[in-house]
């Protein structure tokens, strides 16, 4: 019989979400409303530590960031912390001049999606879900994952470069597809190793397979997870 969730013990695992709405203006995306529902689901559903923000300007963005991450992991107040996964909904781009990618804070200024993952350096494993456009350039080569030093690293993303993502007025398909698995890996260990996020990186993509009939969400993987856990090199490629 599973615990009571207030008997349940946290895993050491930290969710920040951000999503944008642009809510008033003719770039308005609805179906982020329903994102944050989901993504706000977890923490009740599966006691884990999940908070979102909502239309939030980058400066203000950036320095609550980088207070969380004071906070959680290594000589923070929860130092249990040290596996993160970041997850955006949102209007995204991909610039062909400055070779770089990101998304659109709520007052539409770029922000850099590496600039937000280097932040999370100090942890051991990252999982990212970007479910965003990469739409605006068409023939950039690469982009500056020098910034992500984590070992373990999933990146995913909901378009490939130069094409925009999938989302309707119920929410976006990227987002859907990751709370559905999310949920499925219930009861959640509470030392989550790199092995969980591949596992739950495979339930991801299979539960997108079936939303978007037979599509595969785009991948960033570390040369330790490429590596070490051939079958989601298998699955993905």
């Amino acid at each position: 019989m599973e615990r009571p969730r207030s008997e349940r013990k946290m895993p050491n695992l930290l969710i920040i979400s951000v999503c944008n709405t642009y809510a008033g203006t003719k770039d308005a995306l609805p179906g982020v409303n329903e994102d944050i529902k989901l993504m706000k689901s977890l923490n009740i559903d599966l006691n884990v530590r999940v908070h979102v923000f909502e239309n939030m300007g980058k400066d203000e963005l950036l320095k609550r960031l980088d207070e969380y991450v004071r906070h959680y992991g290594k000589d923070g107040k929860s130092p249990e912390v040290n596996t993160i996964i970041f997850h955006y909904s949102g209007h995204g781009y991909r610039s062909e001049i400055d070779r770089f990618e990101g998304f659109f804070d709520n007052d539409k200024q770029r922000v850099g999606l590496m600039e937000v993952l280097g932040k999370f350096s100090k942890y051991a494993r990252l999982m990212c879900v970007f479910d965003g456009c990469r739409s605006e350039s068409k023939s950039i080569t690469s982009t500056d994952y020098d910034k992500i030093t984590n070992v373990s690293t999933i990146l995913l993303y909901g378009s490939s470069k130069g094409e925009t993502c999938y989302a309707t007025k119920k929410g976006s398909y990227l987002t859907m597809a990751f709370c559905d698995a999310f949920k499925k890996q219930k009861p959640l260990p509470t030392y989550m190793r790199t092995g969980d996020l591949v596992k739950l990186t495979m339930a991801t993509v299979m539960s997108y397979r079936i939303l978007l009939k037979d599509r595969t969400p785009k991948f960033y993987l570390s040369k330790f997870v490429r590596e070490k856990f051939k079958e989601l090199t298998d699955l993905i490629s």
